[in-house]
């Protein structure tokens, strides 16, 4: 599997988050993500892991798939604003 990326947008903010398998997973969890989130016009960054069933709750929670390019903006504007 390659990575995924997803967003959700929620009434006060929005996230994005990357999602990579893990290729020695020793137990349920076996995906890793990044999570970069906007709420009231601040960007926060996460790191997570999670389990099948709670990627598959993230799409009934309202995630859906972007493009990768999506995610490497907004990637590129934390950084920026995490510079200043």
């Amino acid at each position: 599997m390659q990575s995924l990326y997803l967003k959700c947008i929620y009434e006060d903010g929005l996230v994005y988050c990357k999602i990579d398998p893990i290729d020695d997973a020793e137990d349920d969890y076996v995906f890793r993500g990044i999570e970069l989130a906007l709420e009231n016009g601040t960007w926060e960054k996460d790191t997570f892991e999670l389990t099948e069933d709670e990627l598959d709750e993230m799409y009934d929670d309202g995630f859906h798939e972007v493009e990768r390019k999506e995610y490497e903006e907004v990637l590129e504007e934390y950084k920026t604003k995490k510079s200043r």
